[in-house]
């Protein structure tokens, strides 16, 4: 049996990176939101930064779980005639579905680098000194990884059509 190859090991270990980053953000998450319910309920108190950096971490995992779903193809579909579709169909039905989800997400990135650019532009600063643009920074870059796994996975397809929708 062959080793894998580097690309397959990098593509395990960014899994891993983004599975490690969405356990510490949800965790992190969980924490800063029980903090916030004891030290108002008890101590009639809160973390003044609290609930703004519980907005941006809802942020970061949206985008995370996006990318993680993008992994496997499991982002949200209606299959409506996917059991009727034949093996070489399902496939060209696949490749259709991919490249309209990598341009769309393609699209996502460019606005959200726009978005970016003109919160840089105009200075906003979250938690009191923290430039927001900065913690924007996620929503181009996962745009960006989700419309590149979608390309990929659509390369895929379209090679095992080409190798025949049985070999698969």
């Amino acid at each position: 049996m062959r080793s894998p190859s580097w690309l397959q090991r990098l593509e395990k270990f960014g899994a891993l990176l983004e599975d490690i980053l969405l356990v510490a953000i949800l965790s992190a998450m969980i924490l800063i939101a029980g903090s916030q319910i004891i030290l108002r309920d008890v101590f009639d108190r809160g973390l003044i930064w609290g609930d703004g950096l519980l907005r941006i971490m809802v942020l970061w995992i949206a985008v995370g779980g996006g990318l993680a779903a993008s992994r496997a193809e499991k982002h949200l579909s209606i299959g409506v005639l996917g059991h009727l579709l034949s093996a070489k169909w399902k496939l060209r039905s696949g490749i259709i579905t991919n490249l309209f989800t990598a341009f769309i997400c393609a699209l996502l990135c460019w606005f959200s680098i726009q978005f970016v650019r003109s919160t840089r532009t105009f200075g906003d600063v979250v938690l009191n000194q923290v430039p927001a643009w900065y913690l924007q920074l996620v929503l181009p870059v996962g745009f960006g990884l989700i419309s590149w796994r979608y390309l990929v996975h659509a390369i895929h397809k379209l090679l095992a059509l080409k190798r025949g929708p049985e070999a698969e």
